[in-house]
């Protein structure tokens, strides 16, 4: 018969790739020529992932500055956020329609909306969006002040204006 040899295994490899925010190291079995490969081969593919990482990053930071540069929004450009809440659907579309048929003219500013909010409605009122945009030069706030002080809306529909928001839900 056949006569198999059987090599005996010190340890096992730890697995090549760590979960996120893991940082281990494979350290080599003495001896163990197959165990320094893989753990050599472990390492340089970490490097590559690190070094196309960080080359992926730098890409999408280059793509996304000349996105926003294009577009003229922050920190090229300046934003609002308008928000409308009424209690009913009928109360936030003309109220809407108002707030847009409002808005005055701005060099350069632009005003897009009315749009349902992400979150449309809210503790049982229904809201609606604006976003304005403009060059950093605009003086966004006071054409906004211009804008609010305009509107005449019913007492029920609730009205929120935010220069530069950090966010639009």
């Amino acid at each position: 018969g056949a006569v198999v040899e059987r090599q005996r295994v010190d340890a096992a490899p730890e697995p090549l790739l760590q979960p996120e925010g893991v940082h281990a190291r494979v350290e080599p079995v003495a001896g163990c020529p197959a165990h320094e490969d893989v753990v050599a081969r472990a390492d340089a593919h970490r490097r590559r992932i690190r070094l196309g990482s960080h080359l992926a990053s730098a890409h999408a930071e280059d793509h996304e500055r000349d996105v926003r540069a294009e577009l003229m929004l922050p920190p090229f450009g300046r934003m609002a956020a308008l928000i409308l809440s009424a209690p009913d659907k009928a109360m936030i579309d003309e109220a809407g329609k108002l707030t847009g048929a409002a808005a005055p003219n701005g060099e350069g500013v632009t005003v897009y909306g009315p749009a349902p909010a992400p979150i449309s409605i809210l503790r049982g009122r229904h809201r609606i969006r604006f976003l304005i945009t403009s060059p950093r030069e605009v003086d966004l706030s006071a054409y906004m002040a211009a804008w609010l002080a305009a509107l005449k809306l019913p007492s029920a529909v609730r009205i929120s204006a935010d220069i530069d928001p950090y966010s639009f839900l």
